[in-house]
């Protein structure tokens, strides 16, 4: 079926404004899965839609737009790409962008490795299918992100070696996803905090983008009262170590989540407070069995 796909009205001035709508064609079934990734259902949703028009794509030989995903840190930007490709049985292969020279060939050789990685030594496809996330811009040199652009722009054919003998392959095929962090702002103008921080090239390049908003108070906490939780995590190991139950009250959840939003850095922030939480009661335990002051 064909459905009109919204992306994200990103707010970039022109001429760089996000592509607000495309036609795109569904036909692939992406089983329904339960998300691990709390917060972030729209962004989510459009994601599938995303991989779904791939999987269409691919059996019509076109090529999909490379697609921007911002937001702050620690929201489930990778993580979200791992649950919908995993769902969508899309081979997904995660690169870092270099910081020395010849980005461009660089990058193209990171895909290249990752995906020879994939295919185990078995028969490697021409034309593979699969999604690239280039991970993370924030922290990417202003040059690899204009090598980047290039790229997205033209993936092209890279050469190699395989099994004694010279192979070629095509990524131009692949679903390229670029992945961008930001800091938030007091006033949460991301566009103006990206606008900034990428090149107009990669802006003109990149048209399609999907936005992941802040998280909340109120989604930290649903965060450390889910199953994998890492209070309970932390909590199940105190417990085993010490032989005693220890369990972390609704106010001290309240307090490590006060105490992540501080931070500003998502579930990387909850995580952070619960290691130093840890060091401290362990340092408390050892002081208490061997009587320390």
């Amino acid at each position: 079926m064909s459905t009109t796909y919204q992306f994200e009205d990103d707010g970039f001035p022109e001429p760089y404004r996000s592509t607000a709508q495309t036609e795109l064609r569904i036909d692939a079934e992406i089983p329904n899965f339960a998300s691990r990734v709390i917060g972030q259902e729209q962004a989510i949703a459009r994601l599938r839609g995303v991989a779904a028009h791939y999987i269409w794509s691919r059996q019509t030989d076109r090529r999909v737009p490379p697609v921007l995903l911002f937001g702050p840190v620690g929201v489930g930007k990778t993580e979200s790409v791992r649950e919908v490709t995993e769902a969508a049985s899309l081979p997904l292969v995660e690169v870092h962008l270099p910081s020395v020279a010849g980005h461009r060939d660089e990058i193209r050789s990171r895909a290249l490795t990752g995906l020879l990685d994939l295919y185990n030594d078995r028969e490697v496809p021409t034309k593979p299918v699969a999604v690239v996330l280039v991970d993370d811009l924030l922290y990417a040199t202003p040059s690899a992100r204009e090598e980047l652009a290039l790229v997205l722009r033209d993936p092209g054919k890279v050469s190699y070696r395989h099994r004694g003998a010279k192979a070629e392959m095509d990524l131009t095929g692949l679903l390229w996803l670029a992945n961008l962090s930001y800091v938030p702002t007091p006033d949460n103008d991301h566009a103006a905090v990206i606008y900034r921080q990428l090149p107009p090239i990669l802006l003109d390049t990149i048209r399609h983008r999907i936005g992941f908003r802040p998280l909340g108070r109120e989604d930290l906490f649903r965060i450390l009262e889910s199953p994998l939780s890492p209070a309970r995590a932390l909590a199940d190991a105190l417990s085993e170590a010490l032989g005693a139950q220890v369990d972390f009250s609704e106010n001290a959840l309240w307090t490590v989540v006060d105490s992540a939003l501080e931070q500003g850095s998502g579930v990387r922030g909850l995580h952070g407070v619960l290691a130093d939480l840890e060091l401290r009661l362990w340092g408390d335990a050892v002081m208490e069995e061997h009587n320390y002051e």
